[in-house]
């Protein structure tokens, strides 16, 4: 988090979009989000996991005082991601919002059927300088 205060000792950054992920989760992001409100600034959380992360920005944008817009990449996925959990946003075609979720926790559950059927792979991989790259298809050449 030592990088975000160092941007806004700078005071040139209007918008910080850190990625709460790799940034270690909710407890960290909320951090970050509080060094931006006290130098002025907005949160456009960066986020282009999956349905678990999305679950977890959505939390942020009603705690936030200061969250400005949210990435959602979910249906650029694999189609079987849709079924990875039992909650999924809906987007309101009219303000561009995302509903938030109401159940206990993150809001969804995993399921774990699908989660056994897709095993992590160390050797996925996509290429951002190849055209297709956001159909996120790609392998790591061997």
């Amino acid at each position: 988090m030592g990088q975000f205060e160092t941007l806004a000792r700078g005071g040139h950054v209007s918008i910080y979009q850190p990625e709460p992920m790799s940034l270690g989760g909710i407890r960290n992001t909320l951090s970050v989000a509080s060094i931006a409100q006290a130098n002025g600034a907005w949160i456009a959380p960066h986020q282009s996991g999956g349905p678990v992360a999305t679950a977890v920005c959505l939390h942020l944008a009603t705690a936030v005082p200061n969250f400005l817009i949210q990435e959602y990449f979910d249906p650029f996925n694999e189609p079987w991601t849709r079924q990875l959990v039992t909650w999924t946003p809906s987007l309101n075609p009219e303000n561009g919002h995302l509903s938030i979720p109401k159940a206990p926790g993150l809001g969804l559950d995993l399921n774990l059927d699908v989660v056994r059927e897709h095993p992590y792979d160390p050797n996925a991989y996509f290429d951002l300088s190849r055209k297709g790259w956001e159909k996120r298809l790609g392998v790591r050449d061997a």
